[in-house]
């Protein structure tokens, strides 16, 4: 499924993993002034910067969102970030699943295992499912990326 996907089913939700053809959703969501950092919505200057990084250099800025099966250390805690696009048959926002390789654990500095950000304009449109826990595979366990999942509003 990709922003150029015209068969997309109508109310299905998606989670893509970054990549070139998809970028451009991503890069108004920024330019309208959404963060894909909860935490610094409404911080311009951040917004700002990330949307210079990514019209300077979109490959290297994908593969900062995307570190593959590498792992990023934070304190002495390595931990892996799994970071998905959700997408409606457009960009709505991105999600990242956090864990230490190999376990269920997180690092005491680390506030949970899912963190989301949703564009303003699709908010209203939130589906309420049921809650989706990811496979252990793929939220505690090494393993390769999940492949994309889809859920219907209304689950």
């Amino acid at each position: 499924m990709t922003s150029g996907d015209t068969a997309t089913p109508s109310g299905c939700v998606a989670l893509l993993a970054p990549d070139l053809e998809n970028l451009s959703g991503f890069e108004a969501a920024l330019a309208a002034g959404w963060s894909p950092d909860p935490r610094r919505a409404g911080d311009q200057a951040y917004i700002g910067g990330e949307l210079q990084r990514l019209r300077q250099d979109k490959l290297k800025f994908l593969d900062d969102l995307s570190p593959g099966d590498s792992q990023r250390t934070v304190s002495p805690s390595p931990r892996t970030v799994l970071l998905f696009w959700i997408w409606d048959g457009e960009f709505c926002g991105s999600i990242n699943l956090r864990f230490l390789q190999g376990t269920e654990q997180l690092p005491p500095e680390v506030s949970g295992h899912v963190g989301y950000s949703v564009v303003p304009w699709k908010q209203a449109q939130r589906p309420r499912h049921r809650s989706a826990r990811p496979p252990a595979r793929y939220g505690g366990k090494a393993g390769s990326h999940p492949p994309r999942r889809s859920l219907r509003r209304g689950q």
